[in-house]
């Protein structure tokens, strides 16, 4: 049994940003990342988004591998943002896959950093079912709240999708 197998290692440019994608389009984000397995059991990984700007965010993870399956993840990110929680984030979640089935579950909970952010927490959760080879449906939920929101501070999202894929010879 190998105890460390692999290290992956990934940088690139961030096309959106060369475009205007941001209003400081002359400075494009240049991305990097590192992932670590150990013996089937533990990823480990590191990224790093716009490192050469102002701006920049830094994050960790560990995620479980153990299980067939199934992948636990907890992490933390500096500077971050996902699905409009902004700030210095802690994340967890977990999901599992098993023949045709799938079921996914996270949290983001921002722990400071940027006020202005719409929301400090997020939780979502989906499901899956491939019906056949090409095609799949799914839900997925979400609900965000805003902790500093006189009123109104939340939000509900629910987004099913039927998916068709196509096989290897594009038909």
């Amino acid at each position: 049994r190998v105890l460390f197998r692999s290290l992956v290692i990934a940088a690139g440019l961030d096309f959106t940003s060369l475009f205007g994608g941001d209003d400081d389009w002359a400075n494009p984000y240049l991305n990097a990342g590192a992932e670590y397995e150990i013996a089937d059991l533990l990823l480990i990984g590191a990224s790093f988004r716009n490192i050469i700007n102002d701006g920049r965010s830094i994050g960790a993870y560990v995620s479980f591998i153990g299980v067939e399956g199934l992948t636990i993840n907890g992490g933390f990110t500096y500077n971050g943002s996902i699905a409009d929680v902004a700030g210095n984030l802690a994340s967890v979640g977990a999901a599992f896959e098993k023949d045709a089935i799938s079921i996914g579950a996270d949290a983001v909970i921002a722990l400071g950093g940027d006020e202005d952010a719409d929301f400090d927490l997020y939780l979502g959760a989906s499901f899956g079912y491939q019906i056949s080879d090409p095609f799949a449906v799914s839900v997925a939920a979400s609900f965000k709240s805003d902790f500093d929101a006189d009123e109104d501070g939340w939000e509900l999202g629910i987004s099913p999708a039927l998916t068709f894929t196509l096989n290897d010879n594009n038909e």
